[in-house]
């Protein structure tokens, strides 16, 4: 399958569209018990070849996620890590509670910095009690499945490099 049709460069392209939010209010639906459910948004998704895949959620402050999303969340994850496509043993699933303190007249932050608060892997959640940011998670969570080699940190490479490198052959 061919990457040509990706136009943006891995930069969000326009802010206020970015800003737009969805409105649920026609798509809910209810179960016998009377709870109401709804769809959500996931903040972070990353997946790498069926062996690594990373999702979380940005909360402001201590924010927790709601009952809903911790349910959604959960099961998605444990889903991923029961897969059966594969030997998945070795396979990394997680769930990333990410906290951020950006002030609401500031239209973006870098994710890179926010501290990651808890982490969902193989059915159970841990509280991070050391700062720990989203991107030494990322590292570590790599380093962890040993695919070093294969998803390495673009550092000091123009994206414009990297887009004629991979697309303009």
């Amino acid at each position: 399958m061919s990457n040509k049709h990706i136009n943006s460069k891995g930069i969000i392209q326009d802010l206020t569209r970015l800003q737009q939010s969805a409105e649920w209010d026609n798509l809910r639906f209810t179960n016998p018990k009377g709870t109401i459910m709804a769809p959500g948004d996931i903040d972070l998704a990353f997946d790498w070849r069926k062996k690594l895949n990373i999702m979380g959620d940005f909360k402001l402050g201590d924010k927790a996620l709601e009952p809903g999303q911790y349910f959604t969340y959960t099961n998605m994850i444990d889903l991923l890590q029961r897969g059966g496509e594969m030997d998945y043993a070795d396979y990394g699933a997680y769930f990333l509670i990410i906290s951020h303190n950006t002030p609401r007249n500031q239209p973006t932050y870098d994710a890179s910095t926010c501290e990651v608060k808890r982490v969902y892997h193989k059915g159970k959640w841990t509280s991070i009690q050391s700062p720990l940011t989203l991107k030494d998670a990322f590292n570590h969570i790599i380093s962890k499945h040993n695919l070093e080699d294969e998803i390495r940190e673009l550092k000091q490479v123009s994206i414009n490099e990297v887009w004629d490198d991979c697309f303009n052959k």
